[in-house]
């Protein structure tokens, strides 16, 4: 592959305008990362990543129409760009090759664009604004930098762990709250998801709690339907379902390219493992699958959506709970630290 094909590619597609608060030459740790009617999240997440030592967000903003762009507009740290292109915009041919894949979707050329431009040779986060990663006590996202550094990596994986009420009828009463509440009672499965394989990805040890729980309504529909069937009445692990490993502390380089939201190669990576906290089950939750099944928004006709809805409404109609005899209460970053997603930060 030629770089200058890739540069091509992105110069064609990556066509990004500065739409408030100019930032690029301001020099700090900077945020990279995509919205799409994102108020919901917004508030929560500029805090916590502030707290951790981000000073610069960068954000390309999908036509939002909640009030996301203004909000943003507004902060002093953040830059919003835009682009003539939608999210979900498929690209075919010759210009997905450099992906490696014959379809690359915008979503992820915009990735690697961000990374391109704020995160060349430097340390950058790129994270969804679902997506908060905890850090021990007193450490910020510079100082894991450094420590990456020092073990020759540019890449830092993060392990997806979804977030959960204790019941379905927590997840109803949060749909009334205007924001997410982090202080809200949440729960993660407490066991280890992702083992570090550098220079590789890290390796799947755990499915991960939508696994679980669309294995126990025989909804998983990855899962070959015999296979979806028995491992319903099987003390096995859940089989597979949502990618859990996010490249999310990267320093760039002319040679890497992202595959996908959740593969990137070219980078050494590190020992570490970075916590990251999903919320996918959230107030929110029931007003993305309305919009994703009304409009068909999201790959393969929301079939994701639709899988969700057709789980929270069993869960609801048995008055079940997110819970498992492996749940455990979140409380801070100790808690990943002792169940194994947290590995090498202190």
């Amino acid at each position: 592959m030629a770089q200058s094909k890739m540069d091509h590619v992105l110069d064609k597609y990556g066509d990004l305008s500065v739409a408030s608060n100019d930032l690029r030459d301001r020099d700090a740790f900077t945020l990279v990362s995509l919205v799409h009617n994102e108020m919901y999240y917004l508030p929560a997440f500029l805090a916590h990543y502030r707290s951790l030592g981000v000073a610069r967000f960068i954000f390309i903003d999908d036509q939002s129409i909640d009030g996301s762009d203004t909000y943003l507009a507004a902060q002093a740290d953040v830059m919003v760009m835009r682009s003539p292109h939608r999210f979900g915009d498929v690209i075919e041919g010759d210009d997905a090759k450099p992906f490696g894949k014959r379809k690359v979707k915008m979503n992820t050329i915009w990735r690697q664009q961000l990374l391109r431009l704020f995160a060349m040779d430097r340390w950058a986060l790129c994270v969804d604004v679902d997506e908060f990663i905890d850090l021990p006590k007193g450490r910020s996202f510079p100082d894991i930098a450094a420590k990456a550094d020092k073990e020759k990596a540019a890449l830092v994986w993060a392990v997806m762990l979804d977030m959960y009420p204790q019941n379905v009828t927590d997840l109803a009463r949060m749909a009334e709250d205007e924001t997410l509440d982090l202080d809200a009672t949440w729960y993660f499965d407490g066991q280890p998801h992702l083992k570090p394989m550098p220079p590789d990805a890290p390796s799947e040890l755990y499915a991960g709690s939508r696994a679980r729980l669309l294995q126990d309504y025989a909804l998983n529909h990855r899962a070959k339907p015999l296979a979806r069937h028995w491992a319903r009445f099987r003390a096995k692990p859940p089989l597979h379902y949502n990618t859990l490993q996010k490249p999310s502390l990267v320093k760039w380089s002319a040679t890497a390219v992202m595959n996908s939201p959740h593969v990137i190669h070219g980078l050494a990576t590190s020992a570490m493992l970075l916590p990251m906290r999903h919320f996918r089950f959230t107030g929110e939750t029931y007003r993305r699958i309305s919009w994703a099944l009304e409009s068909g928004g999201y790959a393969g006709g929301s079939i994701e959506y639709r899988t969700l809805s057709a789980l929270l409404g069993k869960m609801a109609k048995d008055k079940r709970s997110f819970c498992y005899d492996g749940s455990r209460l979140y409380q801070g970053f100790d808690d990943f630290a002792e169940t194994g997603n947290a590995l090498g930060l202190g």
